[in-house]
């Protein structure tokens, strides 16, 4: 049922949604079970690793038609994902430059939101790229 289109698109969103519940919810469920500072800072590190490869992957992309997004998602959700991925990458170098002063519930309830929102995106980039789609009474109804 997927097309050698859609199978890296099925890959790439089981990447994005290992991602999402790896540093958007297992890693704040350990730092706030242990309160291990580990956990906060795994968390943090992995998702600034994650944004700035996807972002410099979709400026590739831009530039040299070659898509090697994580995700493998259409052009079009750029420009949803590129200020998703920056308010991500900006709040977490404010967690990391406020150092140990800095509220690590709340820079968890800041993530776990960009998180949020990333699974939405998800959502919507599935829902778009899915050979359900052809079914208009399964999925617009």
């Amino acid at each position: 049922e997927t097309s050698a289109h859609l199978r890296p698109v099925g890959n790439g969103q089981i990447i994005f949604a290992l991602h999402h519940a790896v540093e958007g919810f297992m890693m704040p469920l350990l730092y706030f079970w242990t309160h291990n500072p580990s956990y906060f800072f795994f968390s943090v590190y992995a998702d600034m690793g994650v944004e700035a490869y996807d972002t410099l992957a979709m400026l590739y992309r831009r530039w040299t038609g070659r898509d090697h997004t994580l995700t493998r998602h259409h052009p079009a959700v750029d420009h949803i994902l590129t200020p998703h991925h920056l308010f991500g990458v900006f709040f977490e170098t404010l967690a990391l430059m406020g150092g140990p002063g800095i509220s690590k519930t709340f820079m968890f309830h800041v993530e776990a939101s960009a998180h949020a929102s990333g699974v939405f995106i998800l959502a919507a980039i599935v829902m778009h790229q899915t050979p359900a789609q052809s079914w208009p009474r399964f999925l617009y109804r």
